[in-house]
């Protein structure tokens, strides 16, 4: 090594070439050993989910899979036992096994009000920005998580759909529910079949604050309020538990051919 430094530079005094030789020693010996970790993570056998193929796929195999899928299956037997109440404060609930859709239906003089979810687009276990931002505003007190209270965090889209006898168009309700309170989104006015291009609903934040807040006591007299949209999130995680086990058994059906 003293010579090729010296090679590379013969007017280098002896002792910068002792040091030069000393630095291209370490860097060639980094450099092998890298060279022999890279050889032997080539080498190492495939374990656990990490692989070398197809899109990193698991290496687990096709009867760890049918075992596993067997698993879940017993796990999510007894949600799929659970069934929907059948009425809730005068709506009636409708839902037909395999459905994504739930409605909830009331009828009363010349009106009909109809609560529909889809629960595929509905509950889903996560919070929202408020309560992120909450639960920081709790961390910087000194909080835990626990500590914080951030309602429920079920969050879940319908629509209320009020109709009458004597009027061919309806009012529609787009509402969010999340944090146990619901929100009107949006208004919409019109027949039951509109055209894309049909101006029929509007964004509520647009009308003036107190038409909005009689928007909120029109539907609380019609049996719409916070208690009902948490039984309607409540019975799309119901939906939910049924569901999945039915899709799960498909799946073990399906492996079983």
């Amino acid at each position: 090594w003293v010579l090729i430094a010296w090679s590379k530079n013969p007017y280098l005094p002896p002792s910068l070439c002792l040091l030069s030789a000393i630095l291209l020693s370490e860097t060639c010996l980094m450099l092998v050993l890298r060279n022999i970790q890279r050889g032997s993570r080539r080498l190492l056998p495939l374990s656990g989910n990490k692989t070398q193929g197809l899109g990193g796929c698991s290496v687990r195999s096709f009867c760890a899979l049918k075992k596993s899928i067997k698993e879940m299956l017993a796990e999510t037997e007894e949600e799929s036992k659970q069934e929907l109440e059948k009425t809730f404060e005068g709506f009636e609930v409708v839902h037909t096994p395999g459905s994504a859709i739930i409605e909830m239906v009331k009828s009363s003089d010349n009106e009909t009000i109809t609560v529909r979810s889809d629960v595929r687009a509905g509950a889903a276990e996560a919070l929202d920005m408020d309560g992120f931002e909450e639960l920081e505003e709790g961390a910087a007190n000194g909080e835990s998580g626990e500590d914080v209270d951030i309602g429920n965090p079920l969050e879940l889209r319908f629509d209320v759909h009020v109709s009458k006898e004597n009027c061919e168009n309806e009012m529609t309700f787009e509402c969010v529910f999340r944090q146990d309170e619901f929100e009107i989104v949006d208004l919409a006015v019109g027949p039951e079949e509109v055209g894309e291009d049909d101006y029929v609903s509007v964004p509520t934040y647009r009308f003036p604050e107190e038409i909005v807040e009689d928007l909120y006591v029109y539907l609380e007299e019609r049996g719409v309020t916070n208690d009902l949209a948490c039984f309607l999130a409540d019975s799309a995680e119901t939906i939910h538990g049924m569901e999945l086990h039915n899709l799960v058994k498909q799946v073990d059906d399906f492996l079983e051919k």
